[in-house]
């Protein structure tokens, strides 16, 4: 039955106790603004009427009003048409809020089921490789002042056939437009001279310190990092390393090039010439003496006897 449509006393008291578990109250009749749906006698629902319209008036036979909080408005058929149909979108609005919160928190729960399984896939790659990090190898102290000495710049620890990147980095923070030095697949190995590194690190503005004049010596500090490529995830990175450059004077090299053969070839140890060649590095044997080095050398191989004189180099 419509919200507001009068009833009898007998229908009013079953409403009342179907909706409050209780026998209504005997004396008590609403007043204007007052709680609703409270059950009155026909004479307390007459004396009623005569408050709200004035004496003497005659209630509706069928149907009372009911009052407004600014004007006398009859309910009709319509109002209580519109009244339902509010109270049904506001539960189909709060079903959909229902629903998008299960749709939300499912999401939830198919994201971090996804993310535990690339994680459980991702530590099982990486058993038995050794902590993803860039090593940077100095030159030797005794060739530290040699222009062709040369840094040596690794990614160890990275997953076979993913890409990985060697980058620039600005202090103490990463980029998002960091400059990429070189770039490969798995783990790769980079030789450099000092020179080159301070210059490539100047053009993209990751120099600290004066880069020296071609015949000035001076160190110079660059910041840099390893990246890995993987799939479904954050990129792995290592933490940023400042890597204190030597510069040395290019002088020796002018020298060189007036004087063919007055620079010897950087020599290296069997350990370094034998390491190399494992990882498909050419050496050579030739005399380690200005002048003579001009001489073509010969192949090494592990094991060979290096006569007095000559050294294992990577010029031929």
């Amino acid at each position: 039955m419509p919200y507001g449509v009068p009833r009898s006393d007998e229908e009013r008291r079953e409403r009342h106790i179907t909706l409050y578990g209780e026998e209504p109250p005997t004396e008590r009749i609403g007043r204007p603004g007052g709680r609703r749906g409270v059950p009155r006698t026909d004479a307390e629902r007459m004396a009623l009427h005569d408050l709200y319209y004035g004496p003497g008036t005659t209630p509706p036979a069928e149907r009372y009003g009911w009052v407004g909080r600014s004007e006398h408005t009859a309910l009709s058929e319509s109002d209580d048409t519109l009244f339902a149909g509010a109270s049904i979108v506001a539960w189909i609005a709060a079903n959909k809020v229902l629903a998008a919160i299960i749709a939300i928190a499912a999401l939830s729960v198919a994201v971090a089921g996804l993310s535990k399984m690339q994680s459980i896939i991702e530590k099982k790659k990486r058993e038995g490789l050794p902590l993803f990090q860039l090593v940077v190898g100095e030159p030797k102290p005794e060739l530290i002042d040699n222009p062709k000495s040369t840094y040596t710049l690794a990614v160890v620890g990275a997953v076979p056939g993913r890409k990985t990147r060697i980058k620039f980095g600005k202090g103490k923070y990463f980029g998002t437009w960091d400059y990429v030095f070189r770039e490969g697949y798995g783990d790769f190995v980079v030789d450099v001279t000092a020179r080159d590194l301070a210059e490539a690190a100047e053009k993209n503005r990751s120099l600290i310190g004066r880069l020296p004049g071609m015949h000035e010596t001076g160190d110079v500090t660059v910041y840099m990092y390893a990246e890995e490529d993987r799939p479904g995830m954050p990129d792995l990175r290592t933490p940023i390393k400042a890597v204190r450059i030597h510069i040395p004077s290019t002088t020796e090299n002018v020298v060189s090039a007036i004087v063919p053969g007055y620079n010897t070839p950087l020599p290296v140890t069997i350990e370094e010439a034998n390491s190399g060649i494992a990882v498909g590095k050419r050496y050579f044997v030739k005399w380690g003496m200005p002048i003579l080095d001009m001489i073509p050398g010969s192949p090494y191989t592990p094991g060979m006897w290096i006569p007095p004189g000559f050294i294992i180099t990577e010029t031929p």
